[in-house]
């Protein structure tokens, strides 16, 4: 506003306000978030031209813009009809000027190498965006469900995997739960110096149900965690994180989404956060 009264003699020869200007910076960004989206899909087009068994699915909103997009080539669905095992799907990291969270679906190869099965990008983390990208990934995938799926604890892709992979095993990390766990319990921490060390003892190095069960109710009762709320959240949804409640899954050689992170941290390399989609796509 300074620079057009400078230009136009003064703030009184203006006729318009500092949110007319703001309207018009808003709508030249939409123009141009249209165009990079444009760009975006007849890239896809012509990916799947020269290779048909490159797919892609659009989530558009009411006004017809572009909400979400999904992808995977061919050689990605191979690999998943082969290792579909154990999927791993973590949203946490944001790599495009619209800070929309990137999404990798990621697995495990037989040399215990992390491929990655697809990629999505998201306007939000609900449980309607996150059953369209499942919905997407098996009209991808011939229909087939991941056999074993890990992800954060978040309530909207418990919705979800319910209901879009309902013969699937679903875990939750343990990192993220027990790293949580021990920041609402830090109180507890500071004051008594084996608590820790049982907790962990309790989660990790326990053989059976039963056993973490009964080890689980100790605790509560030694250290009158009864009416703790978040202690008993935590035992509510035991059979979604515990390392005893999947012996018999297959989740090789880890219980976190480490495999996702590793997989986000190779892309922070190559990515700045100012990229247009089209160039992230490319």
């Amino acid at each position: 506003m300074g620079i057009l009264a400078d230009i136009h003699g003064g703030l009184c020869n203006l006729n318009f306000n500092s949110k007319d200007v703001s309207n018009i910076r808003t709508n030249l960004r939409q123009g141009l978030t249209f165009r990079d989206m444009d760009a975006t899909l007849e890239y896809f087009q012509k990916l799947q031209a020269k290779s048909p068994s490159f797919f892609y699915a659009v989530k558009v909103d009411r006004s017809n813009t572009v909400r979400a997009l999904f992808w995977v080539d061919g050689r990605t669905g191979e690999l998943y009809k082969n290792f579909r095992d154990c999927v791993f799907f973590d949203t946490t990291f944001c790599t495009n000027r619209y800070n929309m969270p990137f999404a990798p679906l990621v697995g495990i190869n037989n040399h215990m190498q992390t491929i990655l099965l697809g990629i999505v990008l998201l306007p939000n983390e609900t449980t309607e965006i996150f059953v369209w990208v499942f919905e997407a990934l098996k009209k991808a995938m011939g229909g087939l469900e991941p056999l074993n799926i890990m992800t954060d604890q978040d309530k909207a892709m418990k919705a979800s995997i319910s209901q879009e992979f309902p013969n699937a095993k679903h875990r939750c990390c343990k990192w993220h739960v027990m790293s949580k766990g021990r920041d609402k319990l830090t109180w507890l921490i500071s004051f008594e110096e084996n608590f820790d060390k049982e907790l962990d003892y309790c989660v990790n190095k326990t053989e059976t149900i039963e056993e973490f069960e009964m080890l689980w109710k100790q605790l509560e009762d030694k250290y009158n965690l009864r009416d703790n709320q978040f202690w008993q959240n935590m035992l509510a949804t035991r059979h979604m994180w515990g390392p005893t409640y999947f012996k018999m899954d297959l989740f090789p050689f880890t219980g976190t989404t480490g495999r996702s992170e590793g997989m986000n941290a190779l892309f922070k390399k190559v990515f700045h956060p100012q990229d247009s989609v089209l160039q992230f796509v490319t």
